[in-house]
């Protein structure tokens, strides 16, 4: 099992996998059918590639801003 989820294209759609989740619905909205006017296949594609290119593109900048920022795990806490 270790060696299967070694397998580098998994662990790379898991280094995006946040990303591709927030990246995924807008991208749906955007390119829907009906602004494309794709059949279902193409459209799925599309949706897909897209989704993957910008959750790979964004991956890097939500940890890193996070860790730069200075955080706390009680910092949401403070001044409530």
């Amino acid at each position: 099992m270790a060696r299967a989820l070694a397998w580098r294209p998994l662990v790379a759609l898991g280094l995006i996998s946040y990303g591709l989740c927030l990246w995924r619905w807008p991208v749906v909205v955007l390119l829907s059918r009906e602004r494309t006017g794709l059949e279902p296949w193409p459209w799925t594609l599309l949706v897909v590639a897209t989704s993957l290119a910008l959750a790979a593109g964004f991956a890097p900048a939500p940890p890193e801003a996070w860790a730069n920022a200075g955080w706390s795990a009680d910092a949401r806490f403070k001044g409530c």
